[in-house]
C-alpha cells in the first residue's frame, strides 16, 4: 500500500511537470516572448563572451554560445535617459530631444512613436521595469508600456542593488502572463557607480588588495563623482594602480551578480518550456570610463569606451546560425529587430535598421543606402553628453570624427590602426575630416534658439572671472561649456534670477576655453559686465572683432553677429582670450535639402554608397 501511494505521488508530480512543460506557453509562429534586459554602463570588454579574462559573465556567456554576439555595438548616448529615449524611438538623441539642460532632465518629445506602442497595438502585453526610475512618464518612455514597476528600494538611486530581486519580479510577470504574447524591457541598475561587492567575489578576483576601497567604491554625497565626472579626480581622492585594479574588481562583481540575476530568469524560461520561444536580447545603455581620460563614471565622452556596448541575441525562431558578427550595428537598431521579429511594419522614420539579416539566412539584406537623416546606414552618430559640453561622434569605420557644435574643435581617430583613439590625425587626414564634418551636419541637424555666448580662457591658466548678463526678456535656457557649477561653487557658480532675465556666472581660468551660451526666443540685446581679478586684463572679441571694451556694455546682436561654420575659426584665433558674440536661431550649416547633391558625392568618395 505504501509503494502504490508512493508511486501514485510520483506519477501525479511527473504529470504535472510535463503539463507544465507542454502547456505552460502559449502557441505562436513566431518569438512568443521578447525579452530586452539592459545593463547599466557595461563594458563589452568585461564579459567573457568579448575575451575578457575573468569569469564575470558565465551566463552571458552561455546564451551567446546558443545566439548571436555583435563585437561592434554602439550606443547614440553616454547615458540612460537618451539611450533609452533612442532605443525606444529608434531616432538619435537629437531628434528624440531626451537630454539634460541646467541641470534637469529634458523628456523626449511627445510626437515620437516607440516600438512598443506599435507591439501593444499587435496584441502584446508589456512591461518594463527597473531598480530605477527611468520608465517615470513624465520622461516620456513609458510610452506604450501597459505596466511600469520599479523594484528595490525608495531612497538614494545609487544605493540600490537589486539585480536578483529584479529578475525574482520579471518572473513572476511572465508567470502570470505566459499564455500571452509578451513584451518586457529589464533595466538592471546595479552596475552603475558606486560599486560594491561581497568578501566571496572579492577574494575570487583580487584577493590581495588591502588597500581602502576593498568593499566599496563611492560617496553617498556624490562629491567624488562630480570631481571624476569634471576629470578632478586628483582633489577627491588619491588612486594608485592597485586602487584603480580594485575599483574595477568592484564593478566586475556587479556584474557577476546581474548575470546570476540573468541566469535565473533564462532558467525559468527553460523550467516552463518557454525559452525556445522567446527572443531575448541582451546589452546596456552605455559603456563606463576607468580613468582612460581622467576620469571615472560615464556620460562625458563619446570616446569608444563610453559608447561601445556588448550586444548578445538569443533566440532560436529567428537565429538559424550562431555566431558573431564584426559589422558596426546600433542601440538605434532594437525597435526595428523587434518588429521585423513580430511580423510588424517598421515605420519609415524610423532610423534604425532590422539586424534580423545577420540572425537568419532566410533573411536578406535590405538595399536602401541611408537612413531618413540621409546617414549611411553603415556609419552612426553618438551625442547628448551629460556632464559636459555637447560633442557629436560620427563613427564610419574606420574613421571616427569626435566634433564639439560650439567650440567647432574636431577630432579623428582611424579606429583599425588605433583603436584607443590616442592619436587625432585631423591635420594629417584633413580631407577625410572636412568630408565626415559634412557628413555629419548635414544629416543631423540640430535647431539652436540663437542668443548670445561669452567664451573665456587664460594660457596662464590663473585668475577668476565674473560676469553678469541682464536682458529683457526671459532666456530659454543656459548652457555651461566646460563651466561645473554645483561641484566646486566657491571656484565656479552659474545661476538665473527667478524670472531668468538676468544670469550671473563665475569661474576659475582655465588654459582651455569656457563659455556661458544663453539661448533666446528671439533677436535682443543686452547688457553684459564682465571682471577678471588676479591676471592682467583679457583682449575681448566682439563678433569676429578684437576691441577694446569698458565694461558694463550694452550690445546689440548685429554688433556681435557668428555664424556658426565660424565658430572653429573663431576659437583657434590667439588674438583675444574673451569672446562675446550672438548666434542667430537656426539649424547645424549645411541645410540637408540644400547639399544632399553634395553629401553623395562625398559619401562615394570614401566608399560609403555606390
Amino acid at each position: 500500500m505504501l509503494k502504490h501511494l508512493t508511486w501514485t505521488r510520483f506519477a501525479t508530480a511527473w504529470l504535472a511537470v510535463a503539463l507544465l512543460l507542454q502547456f505552460g506557453c502559449g502557441k505562436h509562429d513566431k518569438p512568443q516572448y521578447v525579452i530586452v534586459i539592459l545593463m547599466d554602463a557595461v563594458r563589452p570588454d568585461h564579459l567573457g563572451c568579448y575575451g575578457y579574462d575573468r569569469d564575470t559573465s558565465p551566463r552571458i556567456d552561455r546564451l551567446a554560445a546558443d545566439g548571436v554576439v555583435f563585437e561592434d555595438a554602439l550606443a547614440q548616448a553616454p547615458w540612460t535617459l537618451p539611450s533609452v529615449a533612442t532605443i525606444l524611438s529608434s531616432t538619435f538623441p537629437c531628434q528624440h530631444g531626451a537630454k539634460r539642460v541646467e541641470g534637469a532632465n529634458v523628456a523626449m518629445k511627445d510626437r515620437e512613436i516607440t516600438f512598443v506602442e506599435l507591439l501593444a497595438e499587435a496584441g502584446y502585453k508589456t512591461c518594463a521595469m527597473s531598480t530605477a526610475k527611468i520608465f517615470n512618464p513624465a520622461l516620456g518612455l513609458s510610452q506604450g508600456f501597459h505596466e511600469t514597476i520599479v523594484v528595490g528600494k525608495t531612497g538614494n538611486v545609487l544605493e540600490k542593488v537589486a539585480a536578483i530581486e529584479l529578475s525574482s519580479a520579471a518572473i513572476t510577470w511572465l508567470r502570470r502572463n505566459r499564455a500571452d504574447k509578451c513584451f518586457l524591457f529589464i533595466h538592471h541598475y546595479d552596475t552603475h557607480y558606486p560599486y560594491k561587492a561581497g568578501e566571496q567575489c572579492l577574494s575570487r578576483f583580487n584577493p590581495g588588495y588591502e588597500g581602502p576601497y576593498r568593499m566599496r567604491f563611492g560617496d553617498s554625497s556624490l562629491r567624488i563623482l562630480k570631481l571624476a565626472r569634471a576629470g578632478r579626480l586628483a582633489e577627491a581622492v588619491d588612486l594608485t594602480d592597485a586602487d584603480v585594479e580594485q575599483i574595477k574588481t568592484l564593478y566586475d562583481c556587479e556584474i557577476v551578480r546581474t548575470d546570476r540575476a540573468i541566469g535565473n530568469l533564462v532558467d525559468s524560461l527553460s523550467t516552463w518550456g518557454c525559452l525556445e520561444k522567446s527572443l531575448i536580447m541582451i546589452s546596456a545603455d552605455h559603456g563606463e570610463e576607468f580613468l582612460e581620460r581622467g576620469s571615472l563614471d560615464h556620460g562625458q565622452t563619446v570616446y569608444d569606451e563610453s559608447i561601445k556596448v556588448p550586444l548578445v541575441i538569443y533566440g532560436p525562431r529567428v537565429i538559424t546560425e550562431t555566431g558573431r558578427i564584426d559589422r558596426q550595428v546600433g542601440l538605434i537598431d532594437f525597435g526595428p529587430t523587434i518588429l521585423a521579429a513580430a511580423g510588424i511594419r517598421i515605420p519609415p522614420e524610423f532610423e534604425g535598421a532590422s539586424l534580423l539579416p545577420y540572425l537568419s539566412s532566410r533573411f536578406e539584406l535590405s538595399q536602401e543606402q541611408l537612413r531618413p537623416s540621409g546617414l549611411p546606414f553603415s556609419c552612426l552618430v553618438s551625442e547628448a553628453v551629460a556632464h559636459r559640453p555637447e560633442k557629436k561622434a560620427l563613427r564610419c569605420p574606420p574613421w571616427k570624427l569626435i566634433y564639439d557644435p560650439v567650440f567647432g574643435a574636431r577630432e579623428l581617430y582611424n579606429l583599425k590602426r588605433d583603436p584607443g583613439e590616442t592619436e587625432n590625425v585631423i591635420e594629417v587626414e584633413a580631407g577625410i575630416a572636412s568630408d565626415l564634418t559634412d557628413i555629419l551636419l548635414t544629416s543631423h541637424q540640430t535647431y539652436y534658439p540663437g542668443g548670445w555666448c561669452i567664451a573665456w580662457r587664460n594660457p596662464e591658466a590663473r585668475g577668476t572671472i565674473t560676469g553678469k548678463i541682464e536682458l529683457n526678456s526671459a532666456m530659454i535656457e543656459v548652457v555651461g561649456h566646460n563651466l561645473y557649477p554645483g561641484l566646486d561653487p566657491a571656484a565656479d557658480s552659474l545661476a538665473a534670477s527667478p524670472d531668468r532675465t538676468r544670469l550671473t556666472f563665475r569661474s576659475m581660468l582655465e588654459k582651455r576655453w569656457e563659455a556661458v551660451e544663453v539661448r533666446m526666443p528671439s533677436r535682443q540685446r543686452a547688457k553684459i559686465d564682465i571682471a577678471v581679478s588676479g591676471t592682467r586684463g583679457l583682449m575681448t572679441l566682439v563678433g569676429q572683432s578684437p576691441r577694446e571694451i569698458t565694461f558694463p556694455v550694452m550690445l546689440n546682436p548685429e554688433a556681435a553677429e557668428v555664424s556658426r561654420d565660424q565658430l572653429h575659426n573663431l576659437f583657434r584665433q590667439d588674438k583675444a582670450d574673451l569672446a562675446i558674440f550672438w548666434i542667430d536661431p537656426g539649424s547645424e550649416p549645411m541645410a540637408r535639402d540644400e547639399k544632399q547633391e553634395e553629401l553623395s558625392r562625398k559619401l562615394k568618395a570614401i566608399g560609403y554608397i555606390d
